[in-house]
């Protein structure tokens, strides 16, 4: 279909593919803008009846107009096919986020605002969202948030009932495009986010979206599904009759959600929260500092008085990405034994400071600093020389930056594509579609990722485009690609698809052979691996941040090739986000914070000492 015309939309791409239709990229002709579009499937279509409720129901949704809802163009149709067109909204799903474990409270609870504030736009007209699920939600590294598909469930056939879910060949109570990679999936998907009273099959309205965004918001916090199971009739069982441990979540939630939580998660309608925004109020609470409980501080502990608490209102929950340049951190290649952190914290400096800066990549030869920041008021590229401090910008928006091994170049990711830049500026050429792509050492090829509904595959490119070549395909999600220097093996991340809460570990593909192993499996409830670095060829690096007691550590971890005991290298006091090394000297991390968003950058020599034993 690729290259066909429906009506004014010219079909530029395959997004993926879900229970109830094959979503397409399209170019709009008319209005020259990029869409969404949702094709029908030909069994949905030769029903008359069910189309004209649909149809009904898609030009209610039209009306539909909130920043944070992804917004319904319309219906068209061409033939025998027949499309809903839509926004198209670029960036992860917080199922993907979720991949990489739980979102730190304080940015967890900016995101469930905006989802709570979309709710009660929906509700305000009387729609029901009746889906609503991490996959249905994108959520960037920028706080920005889209709830997509509302009311859909109800569109694509208003009479199915839950109990048959598990049967039903046409998925109705799962239209969306999820990130599952079956059938089985796609119901897993919802089921686990199902209302007791829609598992039931009895009527839904309004509260089963809270009862939604309860679960939603619990996962959130926890890192980890509160019900999906192995099958639905087990995944339906934990919605019925599961216990909602609020235990599981961090030390550090403060009471007000958890009150707000056992509102949200009760499973007799009558006494669940009546309505979304009675859980915006509290969450504005909250952001405002007006909370008058005490609660755990990050750091753990109870405070002494509720002028003593921190304000999450204050702290402005803005995401700060701060960038820690290491100067000249010699890793010993081939030691083996490596000495424990030392007590003194790195010494830091600011580099830059204004906007939201996020995606950091410092050049091979440390000449250069690319990054995202809003500093003008819109997300761009921006380029720093490190030596004399310039700054420019690019004029091109993205993210996922990579600059070249020749220094020259950069590799970035925008709406679903891989494109490339020259690094000082220039135009912009698309390579691929897909995501986390990364350099081979050499600077010739590109390795990427490609997911949609049945998997997720890694391919190579030549860097300066042409054709693809798969290297493998893995059921689950894939991500956080890292080349070897030596050019015989791509490590990546895995994450369980099934909700993105699940198993995570750490891998190696051998180029040679096309087979993938398991290096390091991650114990359950911790995040994924955040970023992947080759320590020469032999090592890699890689954040892990485990919870425990409540409290979640950040430790940069060393793991030989060959098999081992992973090595704590260094226990960071904020959260990191991303990290790199400059050749083999300068350490690079961002860093979340919550006061305000600065780049850093770490003085050498504790650094040094922690990662040689110097």
């Amino acid at each position: 279909m690729i290259g066909t015309r429906l009506g004014p939309f010219e079909i530029t791409a395959k997004l993926g593919e879900g229970g109830m239709g094959e979503v397409f990229r399209a170019r709009d002709t008319k209005l020259e803008r990029e869409v969404a579009i949702k094709v029908l499937p030909a069994a949905f279509v030769e029903d008359p009846e069910r189309l004209a409720r649909f149809e009904r129901e898609a030009k209610l949704l039209a009306q539909l107009n909130h920043p944070n809802i992804a917004h319904v163009y319309g219906m068209e149709a061409s033939g025998e096919s027949h499309a809903l067109v839509m926004e198209l909204v670029p960036g992860p799903t917080l199922a993907e986020r979720l991949a990489h474990g739980s979102i730190p409270i304080d940015e967890a609870l900016s995101l469930a605002r905006k989802v709570a504030e979309a709710l009660e736009e929906a509700h305000a007209k009387g729609i029901v969202h009746r889906d609503l699920k991490p996959q249905n939600i994108k959520a960037s590294d920028e706080g920005k948030v889209k709830v997509l598909d509302f009311g859909l469930a109800k569109a694509m056939d208003e009479g199915a009932t839950p109990p048959d879910l598990a049967l039903s060949p046409t998925l109705v109570n799962s239209p969306t495009l999820t990130a599952a990679g079956t059938q089985l999936g796609v119901i897993l998907g919802t089921a686990a986010y199902m209302a007791p009273e829609q598992a039931r099959g009895g009527a839904v309205d309004k509260r089963a979206d809270i009862w939604a965004f309860g679960v939603v918001l619990w996962e959130m916090l926890a890192g980890r599904s509160l019900f999906a199971a192995d099958s639905v009739p087990d995944t339906l069982a934990g919605v019925l009759r599961a216990e909602i441990d609020l235990g599981k979540l961090p030390e550090s939630t403060p009471p007000a959600i958890r009150r707000l939580l056992r509102r949200c998660l009760e499973r007799n309608p009558k006494n669940r929260l009546h309505d979304i925004a009675d859980a915006r109020l509290v969450l504005d609470d909250l952001l405002a500092g007006r909370d008058d409980e005490p609660y755990p501080s990050e750091a753990g502990g109870t405070t002494a008085s509720a002028a003593a608490a921190p304000s999450w209102g204050r702290l402005g929950f803005v995401l700060v990405a701060g960038i820690a340049l290491g100067a000249v951190v010699a890793l010993w290649l081939g030691r083996s034994r490596i000495a424990p952190p030392p007590a003194t914290p790195p010494v830091v400096r600011a580099l830059t400071y204004s906007g939201h800066s996020s995606d950091p990549s410092l050049s091979p030869d440390g000449k250069f600093l690319a990054f995202v920041s809003d500093r003008d008021g819109e997300d761009r590229i921006w380029v720093k020389q490190m030596a004399s401090g310039e700054e420019i910008a690019l004029g091109e928006t993205g993210g996922d930056l990579r600059i070249s091994p020749d220094s020259s170049t950069l590799l970035f990711a925008r709406d679903g594509e891989i494109l490339r830049v020259p690094l000082l500026g220039g135009t912009a050429r698309r390579i691929a579609q897909g995501r986390s792509a990364v350099w081979s050492p050499d600077g010739h090829e590109i390795a990427f990722v490609r997911t949609d509904e049945l998997r997720s595959q890694i391919l190579r490119i030549s860097a300066e485009g042409g054709a693809e070549r798969a290297l493998a395909e893995d059921p689950d999600f894939v991500f956080n690609l890292a080349w070897s220097p030596d050019g015989t093996r791509i490590a990546f991340s895995r994450a369980a698809r099934v909700n993105a809460i699940g198993s995570r570990s750490l891998n190696v593909l051998e180029l040679a052979t096309g087979k993938a192993r398991q290096l390091l499996a991650l114990p359950a409830g911790s995040a994924a691996p955040n970023g992947l670095v080759w320590d020469g060829d032999a090592h890699l690096l890689y954040i892990w941040s485990p919870t425990a007691a409540g409290r979640r550590a950040h430790l940069l971890r060393r793991i030989p090739l060959a098999g081992g005991e992973p090595t704590t290298l260094y226990a960071f006091g904020s959260t990191p986000r991303q990290f790199g090394l400059a050749g083999r000297g300068a350490l690079v991390f961002s860093i979340f914070e919550v006061r305000q968003n600065l780049y850093e950058v770490v003085d050498g020599d504790p650094l040094r000492r922690s990662l040689t034993g110097g």
